[in-house]
């Protein structure tokens, strides 16, 4: 970036999460876009756990910014 060798590198970064219920959680993280990139950071996701076979396992999905494009996800949760 444009501090390259100056400051600490550090950058502020937030996140809340919130367990609706046992089951169904949802998350957001936001952070400032660096100075290389377009807009600003996030992800906002939704897992719901279940049980298989006595094991906690969950299905996750949301929307995600990398900075520079925002597209969807979906992944597995354990």
């Amino acid at each position: 970036g444009n501090d390259y060798g100056r400051g600490t590198g550090l950058r502020p970064y937030g996140a809340v999460s919130a367990a609706i219920t046992r089951r169904i959680f949802l998350t957001g993280e936001i952070a400032p876009p660096q100075p290389w990139e377009e807009t600003v950071q996030y992800s906002l996701r939704g897992t719901y756990m279940f049980r298989v076979k006595g094991r906690s396992v969950g299905v996750s999905g949301g929307i995600r910014n990398n900075g520079y494009r925002t597209l969807p996800f979906v992944g597995l949760a354990f």
